[in-house]
């Protein structure tokens, strides 16, 4: 199967369902995003001055942004592959 066959073929809507509910509860129960910040920049010395300079509070933003808009693109929905689409590193 080719690459943009595979981008087209759909997902399980209740597989979709599973990941929101699951990553929304991840959000509501704690700060999954600072979790994952701090295990990131813990996992080894070489990667915290590579974020020096950063803003944490727009990074975990952008973040939490970034992983809504790939369960909405997932899931099929316009405004999740729009939103990707825009996405700059």
């Amino acid at each position: 199967m080719s690459g943009a066959e595979q981008s087209q073929r759909a997902i399980d809507p209740a597989i979709m369902e599973d990941v929101r509910r699951s990553f929304g509860r991840c959000a509501t129960a704690g700060d999954v995003i600072s979790v994952f910040y701090d295990r990131l920049l813990a996992s080894n010395p070489d990667i915290t001055p590579r974020f020096a300079r950063t803003d944490f509070a727009l990074q975990k933003g952008l973040l939490r942004q970034g992983i809504n808009l790939a369960i909405l693109h997932a899931a099929g929905t316009a405004s999740g592959t729009t939103g990707l689409s825009r996405i700059r590193y």
